[in-house]
């Protein structure tokens, strides 16, 4: 689905430290390094194919996180908007 994906991540404990950044072309190999000004949580970018740009329609990335995604016990935002509204 994407050329690229680029992962953010910093953990909610302030003793765990600095936070990451993580990277891969899939290709089979990653980067992993420490990453400055990063907020508390998980910031996933994906760069898409050219023919997966679907994927970048806001109605098709709520359905989707709504199917699969509803009952994870942390809040998930799209554009700021947070969309698991459900309980775990």
């Amino acid at each position: 689905v994407a050329d690229k994906v680029e992962v953010y991540s910093k953990s909610a404990d302030p003793a765990s430290g600095s936070a990451h950044y993580w990277t891969s072309t899939g290709d089979g190999s990653y980067q992993i390094s420490e990453a400055e000004g990063v907020h508390r949580g998980t910031k996933i970018i994906l760069h898409l194919k050219e023919e997966e740009k679907q994927y970048s329609d806001k109605r098709k990335l709520e359905t989707i996180i709504d199917k699969y995604s509803n009952f994870i016990g942390f809040p998930m935002y799209l554009n700021g908007r947070k969309l698991n509204m459900v309980q775990a």
